[in-house]
């Protein structure tokens, strides 16, 4: 793998969406992956991860308003992410974006996949609405796989944040604590 590069996360955008929630304004939270961020194995739609960030937001910041984009699309990888990502997400002028596809996207096939997935960050990056971007590296949780070496790597070089279950909850709930 080509990239490199590392530093300081910038929250900058993250901060400014806070400062603007605390504000009242308006601003859309969006999601974009594979079937976790579309809540598939959710026993109901409100227990999505997806949706109970969006919640998270709304209880945090209740004088602002929120609409909710959810993006995911079960069995999708990054690279047909970056094809759909307009019509799915992007068009919606997201302040706020949790991209997932650590699941999806194969492992052994990281050149491949680091690059689409580069795209799509860099898509979300481009965007006129300029979002905040994090990136959730979820896990299959019969073996605690995922291609989270690969984004990451791909999020130190945009200095975006990223968030692992596999290295948080899923080793608690190995060990478990759950």
């Amino acid at each position: 793998m080509g990239i490199k590069r590392r530093g300081q996360v910038d929250l900058t955008r993250l901060k400014n969406c806070m400062c603007r929630a605390e504000k009242g304004e308006k601003l859309t939270i969006g999601f974009f992956g594979g079937s976790i961020t579309q809540g598939c194995l959710a026993t109901e739609h409100e227990k999505a991860f997806s949706y109970r960030v969006f919640q998270w937001w709304k209880d945090t910041f209740p004088q602002a308003e929120f609409s909710y984009v959810n993006g995911g699309i079960g069995g999708t990888t990054s690279h047909f992410g970056v094809s759909r990502i307009w019509q799915d997400l992007l068009m919606y002028q997201p302040d706020v974006v949790v991209v997932d596809f650590s699941v999806n996207d194969k492992e052994g096939e990281d050149v491949f996949f680091q690059e689409t997935y580069e795209g799509v960050i860099r898509r979300l990056l481009s965007c006129q609405s300029k979002p905040a971007v994090m990136i959730l590296n979820n896990v299959y949780y019969d073996s605690g796989i995922n291609v989270q070496e690969c984004h990451n790597e791909v999020g130190d070089w945009y200095h975006i944040p990223h968030i692992s279950i596999k290295d948080t909850l899923y080793r608690r709930m190995r060990e478990g604590a759950y």
